[in-house]
């Protein structure tokens, strides 16, 4: 049975494959889901709700107790979603090597986001993509060198 509730739930919604967040209210999952398929122009049959920070699917029976401002992923058939840790697989299944459309992409996440441990993922991937592990010496990769606190050059000390 569909709950229908008597205000409208507002959430911010989004497509698997797309960059732009909506804000869409409704009084029902079914509602939601028919707008969301309006909005970013997807087929409604076989299209579902899922929570973005774990996958969880939204269905009728926990529309209601989802909070305001929930971030909601629309999903259309065929498509899963295994939480926000998803877009770090699909950013590195692209890419091989570090490449600066990943880089402006997991930038731009950052700068959206506002929960602590999904900064901390995105911030750590940025760390690690934009370093040049093949690099041994100082002249192949300078900045790894330097002193994070001064940004001057660490001293080399002689291995003996």
């Amino acid at each position: 049975m569909c709950a229908v509730l008597r205000q409208p739930k507002c959430v911010k919604l989004r497509a698997l494959h797309s960059a732009c967040k909506f804000g869409v209210a409704a009084r029902s999952c079914q509602e939601l889901l028919r707008k969301g398929c309006v909005r970013f122009q997807l087929p409604m049959p076989g299209s579902r709700l899922c929570l973005y920070e774990d996958g969880t699917e939204v269905t009728d029976d926990c529309f209601p107790g989802l909070p305001n401002d929930a971030e909601l992923l629309l999903l259309t058939a065929g498509e899963t979603w295994h939480g926000y840790v998803s877009d770090i697989t699909r950013f590195l299944s692209v890419f091989n090597e570090p490449h600066a459309g990943v880089i402006q992409a997991a930038r731009q996440l950052l700068s959206d986001e506002q929960a602590p441990l999904r900064q901390k993922l995105l911030a750590d991937l940025l760390h690690h993509v934009s370093q040049n592990i093949t690099a041994e010496t100082r002249e192949q990769d300078p900045s790894w060198f330097e002193d994070p606190n001064t940004s001057q050059p660490r001293v080399d000390w002689p291995l003996e």
